[in-house]
């Protein structure tokens, strides 16, 4: 499974793995007109989605995911 422990810090900024709790934080953030305008055109994202979402990276051998922070402040996420 994807879920690891790899975290990484520059000064106040993180790298840290995608938890459950980051999940909707990251759905909000993703559904967000003024970001999603940058990624990848897939629609609303549902709470469902999001954790069947969730629930198949966790599946995933091959993909990294991390959650950047600032202060401990969520931006964003970013796979590897």
């Amino acid at each position: 499974t994807m879920n690891h422990n790899i975290n990484y810090q520059y000064e106040n900024i993180k790298l840290q793995p995608i938890k459950k709790n980051d999940i909707e934080y990251l759905r909000k953030w993703r559904n967000e007109k003024k970001n999603n305008m940058y990624l990848r055109q897939i629609g609303h994202i549902t709470s469902y989605e999001q954790r069947q979402w969730y629930d198949d990276y966790l599946k995933r051998k091959d993909e990294l995911g991390f959650c950047i922070k600032e202060c401990n402040e969520l931006w964003c996420y970013v796979k590897i």
